[in-house]
Protein backbone atom coordinates (compact mmCIF):
# COMPACT_ATOMS: atom_id res chain seq x y z
CA UNK A 1 0.00 0.00 0.00
CA UNK A 2 2.69 2.51 0.67
CA UNK A 3 4.72 2.04 -2.09
CA UNK A 4 1.16 2.35 -4.55
CA UNK A 5 0.81 5.60 -2.76
CA UNK A 6 4.17 6.72 -3.49
CA UNK A 7 3.96 5.67 -7.07
CA UNK A 8 0.95 7.85 -6.98
CA UNK A 9 2.62 10.94 -6.06
CA UNK A 10 5.43 10.17 -8.47
CA UNK A 11 2.94 9.82 -11.77
CA UNK A 12 1.40 12.71 -10.27
CA UNK A 13 4.59 14.66 -9.79
CA UNK A 14 5.41 13.27 -13.82
CA UNK A 15 1.97 14.49 -15.10
CA UNK A 16 2.45 18.21 -13.42
CA UNK A 17 5.97 18.35 -15.27
CA UNK A 18 4.80 17.36 -18.64
CA UNK A 19 1.98 19.68 -18.51
CA UNK A 20 4.21 22.57 -17.50
CA UNK A 21 6.60 21.69 -19.78
CA UNK A 22 3.50 21.22 -22.81
CA UNK A 23 1.94 24.88 -21.13
CA UNK A 24 5.71 26.34 -21.59
CA UNK A 25 5.82 25.05 -25.27
CA UNK A 26 2.09 26.24 -26.29
CA UNK A 27 2.62 29.59 -25.25
CA UNK A 28 6.31 30.60 -26.05
CA UNK A 29 6.15 33.30 -28.41
CA UNK A 30 8.60 34.43 -31.15
CA UNK A 31 10.28 37.62 -30.88
CA UNK A 32 8.54 40.35 -31.42
CA UNK A 33 11.37 42.46 -33.15
CA UNK A 34 13.71 39.81 -34.57
CA UNK A 35 17.71 41.22 -35.46
CA UNK A 36 18.25 41.33 -39.41
CA UNK A 37 21.89 41.65 -38.45
CA UNK A 38 24.31 38.86 -37.44
CA UNK A 39 26.12 39.40 -34.58
CA UNK A 40 29.27 39.86 -36.38
CA UNK A 41 27.98 42.45 -38.54
CA UNK A 42 26.55 44.41 -35.16
CA UNK A 43 29.82 43.92 -33.48
CA UNK A 44 31.45 45.71 -36.68
CA UNK A 45 28.75 48.61 -36.07
CA UNK A 46 29.86 49.55 -32.76
CA UNK A 47 33.33 50.59 -34.02
CA UNK A 48 31.76 52.02 -37.39
CA UNK A 49 31.75 56.20 -36.50
CA UNK A 50 29.97 56.80 -40.23
CA UNK A 51 26.44 56.60 -38.42
CA UNK A 52 28.23 59.40 -35.80
CA UNK A 53 26.95 62.79 -36.28
CA UNK A 54 28.58 66.37 -35.51
CA UNK A 55 27.19 69.51 -34.58
CA UNK A 56 29.46 70.82 -37.43
CA UNK A 57 27.65 68.71 -39.75
CA UNK A 58 24.29 67.95 -39.33
CA UNK A 59 21.78 67.30 -42.16
CA UNK A 60 19.17 69.71 -43.01
CA UNK A 61 16.32 66.52 -43.31
CA UNK A 62 16.69 64.76 -40.54
CA UNK A 63 14.60 63.63 -37.90
CA UNK A 64 15.55 64.41 -34.69
CA UNK A 65 14.67 61.93 -31.61
CA UNK A 66 15.28 62.57 -27.81
CA UNK A 67 16.06 59.41 -26.00
CA UNK A 68 15.73 61.37 -22.60
CA UNK A 69 13.14 61.22 -20.61
CA UNK A 70 9.91 63.09 -21.10
CA UNK A 71 11.36 65.38 -17.80
CA UNK A 72 14.47 66.04 -19.28
CA UNK A 73 12.74 66.89 -22.59
CA UNK A 74 10.65 69.89 -21.17
CA UNK A 75 13.87 71.54 -20.01
CA UNK A 76 14.86 71.93 -23.18
CA UNK A 77 15.01 70.20 -26.64
CA UNK A 78 16.52 70.75 -30.10
CA UNK A 79 14.03 72.33 -31.79
CA UNK A 80 12.04 70.34 -34.04
CA UNK A 81 13.01 67.09 -32.00
CA UNK A 82 10.30 64.31 -30.86
CA UNK A 83 10.35 62.71 -27.77
CA UNK A 84 10.89 58.84 -27.53
CA UNK A 85 11.96 58.22 -24.39
CA UNK A 86 14.68 55.28 -24.45
CA UNK A 87 12.71 52.52 -23.07
CA UNK A 88 9.52 53.42 -25.51
CA UNK A 89 11.51 52.69 -28.42
CA UNK A 90 11.31 49.03 -29.14
CA UNK A 91 7.21 49.80 -28.13
CA UNK A 92 4.95 48.78 -30.96
CA UNK A 93 3.99 52.52 -31.86
CA UNK A 94 7.93 53.60 -31.95
CA UNK A 95 8.91 50.70 -34.75
CA UNK A 96 5.77 52.14 -36.79
CA UNK A 97 7.07 55.27 -36.45
CA UNK A 98 10.29 54.27 -37.16
CA UNK A 99 9.40 52.34 -40.22
CA UNK A 100 7.06 55.47 -41.52
CA UNK A 101 10.44 57.19 -41.19
CA UNK A 102 12.62 54.68 -42.90
CA UNK A 103 10.22 54.98 -46.04
CA UNK A 104 10.11 58.64 -46.38
CA UNK A 105 13.67 58.49 -46.83
CA UNK A 106 14.37 60.33 -43.38
CA UNK A 107 17.72 60.50 -41.80
CA UNK A 108 16.70 60.24 -38.12
CA UNK A 109 19.28 61.36 -34.99
CA UNK A 110 19.46 60.02 -32.09
CA UNK A 111 20.35 61.95 -29.24
CA UNK A 112 20.47 61.96 -25.20
CA UNK A 113 22.41 63.86 -22.37
CA UNK A 114 25.66 62.62 -24.56
CA UNK A 115 26.62 60.12 -26.51
CA UNK A 116 26.77 56.92 -24.31
CA UNK A 117 22.71 57.59 -23.82
CA UNK A 118 21.82 57.65 -28.11
CA UNK A 119 24.47 55.26 -28.85
CA UNK A 120 22.84 51.80 -27.43
CA UNK A 121 19.35 52.54 -28.68
CA UNK A 122 21.28 53.37 -31.98
CA UNK A 123 22.68 49.99 -31.89
CA UNK A 124 19.83 47.65 -31.25
CA UNK A 125 17.79 49.96 -33.92
CA UNK A 126 20.82 49.34 -36.02
CA UNK A 127 20.69 45.78 -36.01
CA UNK A 128 16.67 45.77 -36.40
CA UNK A 129 17.44 46.84 -40.34
CA UNK A 130 16.85 50.12 -39.35
CA UNK A 131 19.58 51.68 -41.48
CA UNK A 132 18.49 55.40 -41.76
CA UNK A 133 19.55 56.13 -38.19
CA UNK A 134 22.16 58.24 -37.18
CA UNK A 135 23.23 59.78 -33.37
CA UNK A 136 24.42 62.90 -32.79
CA UNK A 137 28.46 62.67 -31.03
CA UNK A 138 28.53 65.37 -28.78
CA UNK A 139 24.66 64.34 -27.52
CA UNK A 140 22.48 67.23 -25.86
CA UNK A 141 24.95 69.03 -23.63
CA UNK A 142 27.25 69.68 -26.86
CA UNK A 143 24.29 71.05 -28.39
CA UNK A 144 23.98 73.30 -25.75
CA UNK A 145 27.21 74.34 -25.30
CA UNK A 146 27.47 75.43 -29.29
CA UNK A 147 24.61 77.21 -28.84
CA UNK A 148 25.89 79.16 -25.76
CA UNK A 149 29.13 79.43 -27.54
CA UNK A 150 27.46 80.92 -31.25
CA UNK A 151 26.76 84.97 -29.73
CA UNK A 152 30.47 85.09 -28.38
CA UNK A 153 33.01 86.57 -30.81
CA UNK A 154 35.61 84.77 -32.64
CA UNK A 155 38.18 84.77 -30.81
CA UNK A 156 41.32 85.04 -33.33
CA UNK A 157 39.52 88.98 -33.76
CA UNK A 158 39.93 91.65 -30.70
CA UNK A 159 36.80 93.10 -29.53
CA UNK A 160 38.45 96.39 -30.07
CA UNK A 161 40.83 97.50 -33.19
CA UNK A 162 43.01 99.53 -31.25
CA UNK A 163 45.90 99.91 -34.28
CA UNK A 164 42.52 102.10 -35.46
CA UNK A 165 42.39 103.46 -32.65
CA UNK A 166 46.09 104.82 -32.54
CA UNK A 167 45.59 105.81 -36.05
CA UNK A 168 42.20 108.11 -35.84
CA UNK A 169 43.52 109.81 -32.15
CA UNK A 170 47.13 110.73 -33.79
CA UNK A 171 45.38 111.94 -36.55
CA UNK A 172 43.17 113.94 -34.48
CA UNK A 173 46.22 115.37 -31.95
CA UNK A 174 48.49 116.23 -35.19
CA UNK A 175 45.43 118.44 -36.42
CA UNK A 176 44.91 115.42 -39.67
CA UNK A 177 40.98 114.69 -38.83
CA UNK A 178 39.96 117.88 -39.72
Amino acid sequence: MKELKQTNKIFIAGIVFFSLILLGVLTAKKPVLPYKITAKEALKLVGDTSKMVSIKNIPSNAQWIDVRNQYEFAKGHIEKATNVYAADLFEPFSIRYFEQLKKEGKKVILYGQDINEASDPWLILSQLGFDNIYYLKEGFDGYQNKKNLAHFRNPEQPALDYARFFVEARKKMMGEGK
